[in-house]
């Protein structure tokens, strides 16, 4: 039974199957968090200066905005 890779041997274990597979580009997993953290950033500064339904509707687009990058995201980048 193999040990449990943790910390800094998970993160050399993957970068190898990252560099090795041609097809998992790092660059673009690195653009999709860029365009996550841009839409989660505004959708926050936007909740935090509408009111109260200002804010439910935007924390409903948050949710559907998280949902959404988190099933299209993998798939970018496995398909790439």
């Amino acid at each position: 039974m193999g040990r449990i890779a943790t910390g800094w041997q998970l993160a050399k274990r993957s970068l190898a199957v990252v560099r090795s597979d041609g097809s998992l580009s790092v660059l673009v997993i690195l653009g999709w968090a860029l365009v996550l953290t841009t839409v989660n950033l505004v959708l926050q500064a936007l909740r935090e200066r509408t009111g109260p339904l200002g804010g439910i509707l935007l924390g409903a687009a948050s949710v559907a905005w998280g949902l959404a990058t988190f099933l299209v995201v993998p798939i970018v980048a496995l398909t790439r």
